[in-house]
């Protein structure tokens, strides 16, 4: 892929021949099989790096050589397909959220509950329901279970200072209809 634009700054060659140049000029040459047609192809990552640069810069495919862009228009091929594999390089953030069903290996006064993925094959399935049946003793299903537990560990408490005296702070002031949809919310 090779990428050539006039520069704002102009600039004059060491040659006396030239009297002003005004272009740059950036080539990228990946090792890894560039200029090939095969399918499968992927670009490296500083291709793709360096075309997101190209791209946010301004360069407009399309748009050719010259002077403020204004020179022959051929299609660049090549930074369509640049612009088409940078959108599926991007992270798609899919649901971790898997459909669980609950299954309760205790009886029905005492309720000792796991969850299993629905998606999970049969055989494996049926598998894992049977022995974590077999050990369900091992697990600890509520706090009564550890007896060696420090309560210490598990007891929520707000650091207060135990001779220190509250102090309540003043209400502040809201709009009315804020404070009137405050006043539902809380009715609800």
């Amino acid at each position: 892929m090779s990428y050539h634009t006039s520069v704002p700054i102009k600039y004059i060659e060491g040659d006396e021949e030239a009297l002003e140049t005004s272009f740059q000029s950036l080539e990228i040459a990946s090792t890894a099989g560039a200029e090939t047609e095969q399918e499968g192809f992927k670009p490296s990552r500083v291709v793709i790096m360096a075309a997101r640069v190209l791209i946010k810069g301004g360069y407009q495919p399309c748009n050719g050589l010259g002077n403020k862009l204004e020179g022959i228009a051929e299609p660049a091929e090549a930074l369509v397909e640049m612009k088409r594999l940078i959108e599926q390089e991007r992270p798609k953030f899919q649901s971790l959220v898997e459909e669980l069903e609950a299954i309760n290996l205790g009886g029905e006064e005492e309720k000792k509950e796991v969850r299993v993925g629905k998606q999970m094959p049969p055989d494996l399935r049926r598998s894992l329901i049977e022995l974590l049946e077999e050990y369900a003793d091992v697990f600890a299903w509520s706090y009564q279970d550890m007896p060696g537990l420090d309560r210490e560990i598990v007891e929520h408490r707000l650091p207060l200072l135990p001779n220190s005296v509250l102090v309540q702070q003043q209400l502040r002031r809201m709009k009315p209809e804020v404070a009137l949809k405050i006043k539902e919310e809380v009715e609800k």
